[in-house]
């Protein structure tokens, strides 16, 4: 992670990518999508 290297004070090995393992899901549970709409007058 090179923006990490400008800061000493974070130790990049304390980082990691969240998984579905990780995370203790079950593997064929998939997230539902999500949908936003957004509806406006820029006025």
């Amino acid at each position: 992670m090179a923006l990490l290297e400008d800061l000493p004070n974070l130790d990049p090995a304390l980082f990691r990518t969240p998984s579905l393992d990780s995370l203790g899901l079950p593997s064929s549970t998939k997230p539902a999508p999500k949908i936003l709409l957004l509806y406006g007058s820029l006025r």
